[in-house]
């Protein structure tokens, strides 16, 4: 039986009414969809894009995140299992069998059926038919890969057609092998095998002007791209960006590159970290990393959040979202931190006693204070909601308790109990 926080019930008949399935919220390529929690690097990801994997289908839960609070997953009989809100691509189509790959955005899902084809449903079901007269014209290749983040799809065939396509319409590209696709909020970039960019929709959010080469990886905020080039530079652009190609500081050995709705975190190989972007939502190194190890390194939606190796915590950016230090030290009491995780408002660390702290916005994640968080295992997250699983497989939520969040903790607990159900 799992427990909800805030509502003192037990929730039995939630979890005898919910089918099998299980969560990730990370985007995810079409090679197999990542199993764990996200703590949210960036509102928008960049999405490698992978081969088909060899199986015919998946034969773990994989859950992959749509619109609102849908998700949906491949079942082992290539059959797709989806639920929470219809616009977000909760409720799949009939019929539709055969499934290899499945991604899901902001707008649904897209499916990959075996022999090549594809279905899509949830809001981006609008486009279908342009969609559809366009892979026509084009000769209707069948599709060997898809992809997305959380605004857009990418399909590739087999003959070298790539298609990009979200709810403002699609975009077709010929004898273009795409290795990576990164989103904000109004524009698209594509990095392609030889390091060379494409970029469509709006200039101000990024559309790629000018060209550069040699580029490795693509990260993204909401307004503002950056690229990490083979010799080590970074060059970033768009609107909160603040930089250009000669004023961001020469990176060496990056181990990752970590973004908040409006600012860029660098993490070297060496633990430093160097920030840019808007300074009230991270993107000012806090002179509290000097001299620091840091071993991980996270974010919400406007602060990030550090780990170091003697298992403590800096956070920077804003308050409200996590960035409050004196709200972190006190909720963590001196105690060591094991592992850290993100909700778009909220962080839950796990302290190596197997408590859990929490700081942020209390409504939505950052207050569990009465809540009973003893001997946990690991904690996944939502947008507003997280949920906490013990070594004796007790679920526990908390976070969106008022009425107008219930679909996204009922769909959340769904996913845990059903993830849980496949271990």
């Amino acid at each position: 039986m799992s427990r909800v926080a805030g509502t003192g019930l037990a929730i039995g008949a939630v979890a005898a009414a919910a089918a099998a399935a299980c969560y990730s919220k990370r985007m995810t390529s079409a090679t197999a969809a990542i199993e764990a929690e996200l703590p949210i690097e960036s509102p928008i990801r960049t999405t490698p894009v992978a081969e088909l994997p060899e199986r015919k289908h998946p034969k773990n839960c994989e859950i992959i995140k749509g619109g609102f609070d849908a998700y949906a997953y491949i079942k082992t009989d290539g059959t797709v299992e989806s639920w929470g809100h219809e616009l977000g691509g909760g409720t799949a189509p009939e019929g539709l069998e055969n499934v290899v790959a499945l991604v899901g955005s902001n707008c649904g899902f897209v499916a990959l059926r075996e022999d090549g084809t594809i279905e899509l449903w949830g809001r981006i079901d609008t486009i279908k038919e342009q969609l559809t007269k366009l892979m026509t014209e084009l000769g209707n290749q069948p599709i060997e890969c898809i992809s997305s983040t959380r605004q857009s799809f990418l399909i590739q065939g087999k003959e070298g057609l790539t298609i990009l396509f979200n709810e403002g319409g699609t975009y077709s590209f010929q004898n273009s092998k795409v290795v990576e696709f990164s989103s904000t909020e109004y524009a698209d970039v594509l990095l392609q095998q030889n390091g060379t960019l494409i970029g469509v929709g709006h200039a101000d959010y990024g559309a790629v002007t000018g060209n550069p080469q040699n580029v490795m990886k693509l990260f993204s905020t909401a307004s503002a791209f950056a690229a990490l080039k083979s010799d080590g530079t970074v060059i970033s652009w768009g609107i909160t960006a603040r930089t250009t190609e000669s004023t961001v500081p020469k990176l060496k050995a990056v181990a990752k590159i970590v973004t908040t709705a409006q600012a860029f975190a660098a993490q070297q190989e060496s633990g430093e970290i160097i920030c840019w972007g808007e300074p009230a939502k991270g993107g000012s190194t806090p002179s509290a990393l000097k001299n620091k190890k840091i071993i991980d390194l996270v974010a919400t939606k406007s602060a990030f959040i550090a780990l170091t190796d003697d298992k403590e915590v800096i956070v920077w950016g804003a308050p409200s979202f996590g960035g409050n230090q004196e709200a972190a030290d006190k909720a963590i009491d001196g105690r060591k931190v094991r592992s850290l995780h993100t909700a778009s408002f909220a962080v839950a660390a796990i302290l190596e006693d197997g408590t859990v702290a929490t700081w942020g916005d209390a409504e939505f994640g950052g207050n569990s204070k009465h809540i009973p968080l003893t001997n946990i295992a690991d904690i996944f997250n939502s947008d507003r909601v997280f949920a906490a699983i013990d070594t004796d497989n007790q679920i526990t939520i908390w976070g969106g308790s008022s009425p107008e969040h219930q679909g996204e903790r009922n769909s959340l607990l769904r996913a845990m109990q059903a993830r849980r159900d496949f271990k």
